[in-house]
């Protein structure tokens, strides 16, 4: 951190800088800090940036990760609440459909106790009736004895009437 700070206070306090081939011992693709005084000849080649500039950089790179994570946090927070919010009305059809089919199955239910009860009403009644009905020996005898009245009625009808 307080290599930021001096390269930032060399940097807004210098205009400029003279870049020179100079003989040292450092590393041209190693990443560092160099701060330089104006009219200081540069000790490898690269880029000067101006304070704006530099600012610009350590604060992109100090709050990409923060901005980031953020961004990652409020994507996962977002598809959280959709998918939460869609299981939920799932889970209401769900509930909906449930009860909509209780009801029809009671409602069945009860229609079928109604047949089972009115049909052993009807059965109980055609077994009161077939009992209070004749039988057929009965019809027979019956029959019988009618016509053998009306032969004998028949006869002295007759006989009435020759006499």
């Amino acid at each position: 951190m307080k290599n930021y700070i001096f390269f930032l206070l060399v940097t807004l306090t210098s205009s400029g800088a003279l870049a020179q081939k100079i003989e040292s011992n450092v590393q041209e693709d190693a990443a560092f800090l160099f701060p330089m005084s104006k009219g200081q000849s540069a000790p490898f080649p690269g880029i000067l940036l101006s304070p704006p500039a530099a600012i610009k950089i350590i604060t992109d790179h100090n709050v990409f990760e923060s901005r980031l994570k953020l961004e990652v946090d409020t994507a996962v927070s977002i598809a959280r609440a959709k998918l939460l919010f869609d299981l939920k009305e799932q889970e209401s059809k769900c509930l909906t459909e449930k009860s909509i089919q209780d009801a029809r199955i009671s409602s069945s239910e009860n229609k079928v106790r109604l047949l089972e009860k009115e049909l052993a009403r009807s059965e109980q009644e055609l077994l009161e009736l077939k009992s209070s009905i004749p039988s057929r020996s009965t019809w027979f005898g019956i029959g019988f004895a009618s016509s053998v009245i009306f032969t004998i009625a028949t006869a002295y009808a007759i006989g009435q009437v020759s006499n």
